[in-house]
């Protein structure tokens, strides 16, 4: 796959991600468990991850393979992220808030995994 595709998947999967934890998800929370604080916080984090990747798709960034590995390493970093705050807030968070998130991580461990190994090729 090329980095143009790369960036096109991964800024709408952000897009996804932001409107699901910032639209959605803050309305349900008593059924997730994380706070809404935090809710709103990963969704303007996946909103600049969107952003900067629709920017890739453009064309708008610098070389495409510099900054596909950095959209890479940005969703890794997120995935440890929301695994950390899975931990600190383990005792609030329901079934359902788990399964979000773990759900969320085997969607966007791969794919920071493609982008890496894209970004080499």
């Amino acid at each position: 796959m090329d980095a143009k595709k790369m960036f096109l998947i991964d800024s709408i999967g952000a897009v996804i991600s932001a409107c699901m934890l910032g639209l959605v998800l803050v309305h349900f929370q008593q059924y997730i468990g994380m706070s809404t604080k935090v809710l709103y916080s990963l969704a303007v984090l996946a909103a600049v991850f969107a952003s900067y990747s629709f920017f890739g798709y453009l064309g708008k960034l610098w070389a495409n393979t510099i900054a596909l590995k950095v959209i890479s390493l940005a969703n890794l970093a997120y995935c440890c992220l929301t695994i950390c705050l899975i931990v600190y807030f383990y005792d609030s968070l329901t079934l359902l808030g788990i399964t979000y998130f773990a759900l969320e991580k085997l969607i966007v461990i791969p794919l920071a995994i493609l982008e890496w190994k894209t970004s080499k090729s």
